[in-house]
């Protein structure tokens, strides 16, 4: 029962009797627990706007999310980093902004943070009394008031960085965000002429003259056309980050069918002595499983395997399988089967004979005692007097040693702990040694009710990886190899290729600091091979989950405007077009009336009505705001428009005097209300990505990681 573990199972008594510390003198007065003075660690794993971020504080981050998610979830640190290394550097550009702005909290503020009128979910959890429902706010102060002294240890500062400091960071955020929100504004002229524009429509006759109308596929557009387009265009072809580019190809080395056999065979092999032993958990540990055994009763309801009707009808000693599930041949033997609760009330008095892997009791002192107390329990004496004057449990003394816990929370309790609240029955009253660090020693439990029983089982499960055999894999690992060694350039990867009918994949847009490449999978290591060797390199085989891959490094395109190569999906189209209109403004468009043109360029004169200013749309051709916009230019009204080059084709208009209603001042406060929300929104989706553009950003990341 850890303090963290406490937090997170809601059990939170336990906690407080350290959270003391994060009170105002913790928080505003202790400068080593803020996040800045990690700042001083010489592993510099990058810098934003010259401050560092040192990998001291990345991995510090980085566990304190472990810890939150708790040990059953067990994330690999390549899942966590991308992540860990946006949020610091969020966090440092809103501390320096809030420094810029001198946004600070009070004590005043944390006051209010933590017993206002909306404490912390965790907070009330913690000193609500469980029998009235009721969050004690008096309790809670003078607890963290008592408690002050142990402000200065270790768990403590864990639970001021898992628990306070977010609390901190979320009202400085909000802060922040009502400073920049009231900083939106929108003069009543912008208002009115938005208002005026949004109810005018008007309607048109128009030629159009579609690019698709050329009959031109052979339009060349020259690498220098690329790189004049990006350079008109920087915006669109901004890369942000070195990345790298390559083509590969895999070999699949999954598992055969012979090699499938030959576990099923192993299994069998080893079901005849799961079935005879007295002691599952031994043979399990002898023979390998790839299923923990956990000891633990589970509810027959929650048992999730599609043989689960199977599997409870046997009785206990009995086995199922082999069946496959999950990639392991598996069989299940029964351990056990009992009527267990959901959840328990309970309550202990606890003797420590150890705190923090330091003795503070001998065993026999502790022992008896524990012994003592239970004599004078079964004469009359008070359990809650006893618990208040003896327990060495901080979180449930005050509480008369009550507990309640859900069955969800079994792993998380010491063994011998859980399995007397949840396995005996109520009315048990029982001696438990435990030994699990800060709840070392002896304790008397008392179980006092039991809630929503139903049948559980416990199981003990044999199972085994459908592997590849050695033979597979090298066979697998030899045609990767054999295929690399004929690969000198990109053309030759294409060509080898297709001799063993296969087609090459590519991987693009990869980072230096990434671990995972689409399509492929988490490899770090090759990743920095990736950066390690210049273009046109091409790799030894790479073992990857069931394959090997071959790969060739095609392209490396640096900070700053795009390559050619990139540019050139998204550019070339434009240019065409562009040349396309060229060719239809000098060859097509003759006259000076819409008839003319017309029979000039073999359209017809189309009908547009009710085209909207809101809206840049012309019924069935689509998106078209040029073309919208010279619609109600009072310069053109009845009269022919010069061509206007539009998204879709070349255009020429004749538009009537446009329509519009009164615009009324109610109208008018109303587009003054949307536009500054729309402000206040568009801030709020990007000013983060906005701050960290405009900042000078050092990542090396890939260094250490």
């Amino acid at each position: 029962m850890s303090i963290i573990q406490g937090i997170r199972d809601k059990g939170a008594w336990i906690v407080f009797g350290i959270i003391a510390l994060a009170l105002i003198a913790f928080i505003m007065q202790d400068a080593a627990f803020r996040r800045g003075g990690l700042f001083s660690n010489s592993n510099v794993i990058g810098k934003v706007n010259g401050q560092n971020i040192t990998r001291t504080q990345f991995d510090d981050e980085i566990a304190l999310i472990k810890d939150r998610v708790g040990p059953d979830r067990n994330i690999p640190n390549a899942q966590l980093i991308p992540g860990v290394w946006n949020e610091l550097v969020q966090k440092v550009l809103l501390n320096q902004q809030y420094k810029k702005l001198g946004l600070a909290l009070t004590p005043n503020d944390l006051d209010d943070i933590l017993f206002g009128a909306n404490p912390p979910q965790w907070l009330r959890v913690a000193f609500t009394d469980q029998n009235t429902g009721v969050f004690d706010i008096n309790k809670a102060r003078a607890y963290f008031a008592s408690l002050k002294s142990q402000r200065n240890s270790k768990e403590a500062m864990k639970i001021f960085t898992v628990y306070i400091q977010p609390e901190i960071d979320q009202r400085l955020f909000q802060n922040y965000q009502q400073l920049i929100s009231a900083s939106n504004y929108c003069p009543s002229w912008l208002a009115r002429k938005m208002t005026t524009d949004n109810t005018m429509d008007n309607n048109i006759q128009y030629i159009s003259i579609p690019y698709k109308s050329l009959n031109m596929n052979n339009i060349s557009v020259t690498d220098q056309e690329i790189k004049d387009y990006e350079e008109k265009h920087p915006a669109s072809f901004q890369q942000t980050d070195e990345t790298r580019s390559i083509l590969y190809t895999t070999f699949n080395a999954s598992p055969n069918s012979d090699d499938s056999l030959s576990i099923l065979a192993h299994v069998n092999e080893l079901k005849t002595g799961f079935i005879e032993t007295k002691n599952s958990e031994l043979y399990l540990d002898r023979v390998g499983t790839e299923t923990p055994y956990t000891g633990v009763y589970e509810f027959n309801k929650k048992i999730s395997t599609q043989y689960s009707p199977a599997i409870l009808k046997l009785p206990i000693g009995q086995v199922y399988g082999p069946f496959v599930e999950a990639g392991n041949y598996s069989i299940v033997k029964v351990i056990g089967k009992k009527d267990i609760p959901d959840s328990v009330v309970c309550r202990h008095i606890l003797i420590k004979t150890m705190s923090n892997g330091e003795a503070v009791l001998d065993d026999s002192i502790a022992k008896k005692r524990i012994d003592s107390i239970v004599r004078a329990i079964q004469k009359g004496a008070s359990f809650d007097q006893l618990a208040l004057q003896y327990s060495d449990d901080p979180g449930s003394k005050n509480k008369g040693g009550i507990y309640h816990f859900s069955y969800s929370q079994f792993s998380n309790l010491s063994k011998e702990f859980a399995e007397t609240i949840f396995y005996d029955k109520v009315g048990t009253g029982k001696i438990v040694k435990v030994n699990n660090g800060a709840y070392s020693g002896y304790h008397y439990i008392q179980v006092l009710s039991q809630k929503n029983i139903a049948p559980a089982t416990q199981l003990a499960v044999l199972s085994k990886s459908i592997l590849a055999s050695q033979a597979t894999d090298n066979s697998a690992s030899a045609a990767a190899a054999n295929f690399a060694s004929t690969i000198t350039d990109v053309n030759s990867f294409y060509t080898a290729c297709q001799k063993i009918h296969t087609f090459p994949l590519s991987a693009s847009d990869i980072k230096k600091e990434d671990f995972v490449i689409n399509g492929l999978g988490e490899k770090r290591d090759f990743i920095r091979w990736i950066y390690d060797n210049p273009v046109g390199t091409v790799s030894d085989p790479i073992e990857f989950p069931n394959i090997y891959a071959v790969a060739i490094i095609t392209e490396d395109n640096p900070k700053g405007l795009y390559s050619v190569t990139k540019a050139r999906p998204y550019a070339q189209s434009y240019i065409e077009n562009d040349k396309k209109a060229k060719i239809i403004v000098e060859t097509k468009i003759k006259g000076t009336s819409l008839s003319d043109i017309a029979t000039s360029s073999g359209q017809s004169v189309q009908q547009a009505d009710k085209v909207s200013f809101a809206s840049p749309f012309i019924p069935v051709i689509g998106n078209e705001p040029k073309v919208v916009g010279i619609t109600f230019n009072k310069n053109y009204t009845n009269k022919v428009t010069p061509p206007i080059i539009g998204n879709t084709g070349v255009f020429v208009i004749q538009a009537n005097k446009p329509a519009g209603n009164k615009v009324i001042d109610e109208n008018t406060m109303l587009m003054q209300k949307k536009m500054v929300e729309s402000q206040i929104t568009g801030y709020q989706s990007a000013f983060l990505q906005n701050l960290q553009n405009a900042a000078d950003i050092k990542n090396y990341l890939s260094e250490f990681y």
